[in-house]
């Protein structure tokens, strides 16, 4: 049987996506033969970005420079990534990337510009950003359009436009240098920000509504140090969510703006009316010393609570240990006071990142040392489950670098760097609730420098690891992979097995039609 033709796809109007072949040339046909199948499920698979092959992975973002990339997922499953790109000029600005649930780009190859109308004016440093409740990005940042550091704020609709403006919304002004923003997406589609102000005296607050009015003043609230605290400095600020009307915020306060003697991580909790509902900041780490640079691994627990993990240096000195606390929602610490160590590895090597996951209220954590990954378990009572030191998974990398830990279908997918210069190579475990490896694998092994690695959460059974990557001629672009929740990559076993078609007429003398579906996941 000799067929020639090509591939045409549609939209079906079924629930799903549909795909059609016609095949325009006399066939001697009877039956479908197993040829056809496999020609169709060819031409299905060329449809979908997502590769199977850790050597390749997923192009999203490519042109001049791409960096610091942020990945996170929608409702429908869609990857929505935010990162900086280096412009004309020399400056950064801010692009935004959306990846359908099969890796497909939508904003273009080179992704929406959403900072300002001539980016080449501006420059970017810190960002954060987040999905709201309709599915649209929002990103905050500290930029120099002003000729000093401001913050603003763009939301990117899920169509792809604008939401609000191409110059966003401005936070903050004045000759004054206002850093470290984050975002929070509330409920009620409001969007809460928060920054350092420039003498970091302060925190700054904004609500906005879903159109970007302000809601708190033109300038917002201020959160400072109370009567009788001597830590007038505070930095570093984290936005957990507690419920549709309220709302925590986490930070580093000192006294001094850098090298402080005296450091704790605090809390305080609003309301969306503005409110302090504390009494006062309550301290949940008071002891041992913080980095300079210090940021909170801070998320909800689902009851109104905040499961927080960060690194200090109380065991020794020349050491960064990592710890974990639990809070009610009054601000009581469920754990020991100033949190419960997850390693006692202080006197062998330094930790340099801590990563938290909470599932059958027990907080995972996974963290890193010089040679190795590490993995450990802290129960409600904050009972230590995996030893002093944390279940050790051994690499025969040079360095290990830029984990990420997060719940996949009940177990942990736990991704991180095995560098070994000049390339680095993102490997992948996961372990079940026990913290008993159940599968390791790579991710993307080709060669490049690879780094800021960031994964989604998991969504449909699959979770989506972003990063920087100088494959193409040694120039940073972005690029992705999915990492299915039973330790495959590419199209998902589900998808597979829900592949679908039919054909018509059968038999055929000229023309053969073949109808594929595949339901979407749900």
């Amino acid at each position: 049987m000799l067929i020639s033709g090509s591939c045409v796809f549609s939209n079906s109007a079924e629930k799903g996506i549909g795909t059609f072949l016609t095949f325009n040339r006399k066939l001697r046909l009877m039956k479908i033969s197993t040829g056809i199948i496999a020609a169709l499920f060819f031409c299905l698979s060329a449809k979908a970005q997502w590769t199977s092959n850790p050597s390749f992975n997923t192009p999203s973002a490519l042109g001049n420079e791409f960096v610091d990339p942020i990945a996170l997922v929608d409702s429908e499953g869609n990857t929505l990534i935010s990162c900086r790109f280096l412009t004309g000029t020399g400056s950064y600005g801010v692009k935004a990337q959306k990846l359908d649930p099969s890796g497909v780009p939508q904003w273009g190859t080179g992704g929406l510009v959403v900072n300002a109308d001539d980016p080449s004016q501006t420059f970017t440093t810190v960002y954060t950003s987040t999905v709201d409740c309709a599915n649209n990005l929002l990103t905050t940042f500290q930029d120099s359009r002003t000729g000093d550091w401001d913050v603003f704020i763009s939301k990117v609709n899920a169509n792809g436009t604008l939401g609000w403006g191409t110059a966003g919304v401005q936070l903050s002004y004045g000759i004054s240098t206002d850093v470290n923003p984050h975002v929070l997406a509330m409920p009620d589609s409001t969007t809460i920000i928060a920054w350092q102000t420039d003498d970091s005296t302060g925190i700054r607050l904004q609500r906005l509504t879903y159109d970007g009015t302000k809601m708190w003043g033109q300038y917002g609230i201020l959160h400072h140090y109370q009567p009788g605290d001597l830590l007038h400095y505070y930095g570093y600020p984290e936005l957990v969510l507690c419920n549709d009307t309220s709302f925590y915020l986490l930070f580093k306060k000192a006294n001094a703006s850098f090298n402080a003697s005296q450091q704790k991580f605090s809390m305080m909790k609003f309301g969306v009316s503005s409110q302090e509902l504390f009494a006062g900041d309550i301290d949940f780490q008071s002891i041992g010393g913080i980095p300079n640079i210090s940021y909170i691994k801070a998320l909800s627990d689902g009851a109104e609570g905040v499961v927080m993990g960060w690194l200090d240096s109380r065991v020794n000195n020349f050491y960064l240990d990592g710890f974990v606390q639990h809070t009610d929602p009054l601000g009581n610490p469920l754990l020991t006071p100033d949190g419960v160590s997850v390693s006692a590895l202080s006197t062998s090597q330094e930790l340099g990142d801590i990563q938290i996951a909470w599932m059958n209220n027990t907080i995972y954590a996974g963290y890193m040392g010089t040679l190795n990954a590490y993995m450990q378990a802290i129960d409600a009572t904050g009972s230590v489950l995996i030893g002093s030191g944390g279940m050790s998974y051994t690499t025969t990398a040079s360095n290990i670098a830029q984990i990420n830990l997060k719940v996949a279908d009940g177990n942990l997918l736990f991704t991180y760097d095995e560098s070994s210069f000049p390339n680095d190579e993102y490997s992948a475990v996961i372990f079940d609730p026990t913290l008993t490896l159940l599968s390791s694998f790579y991710v993307a092994n080709g060669s490049s420098t690879k780094s800021n690695a960031t994964l989604t959460d998991c969504k449909n059974s699959q979770a989506v690891l972003v990063w920087q990557d100088s494959r193409n001629s040694g120039v940073n672009n972005i690029y992705a992979q999915n990492i299915n929740s039973d330790g495959s990559l590419g199209v998902g076993v589900s998808e597979i097995n829900d592949f679908d078609f039919a054909a018509f007429p059968n038999p055929a003398s000229s023309e053969l039609n073949i109808r594929s579906f595949i339901p979407q996941r749900k």
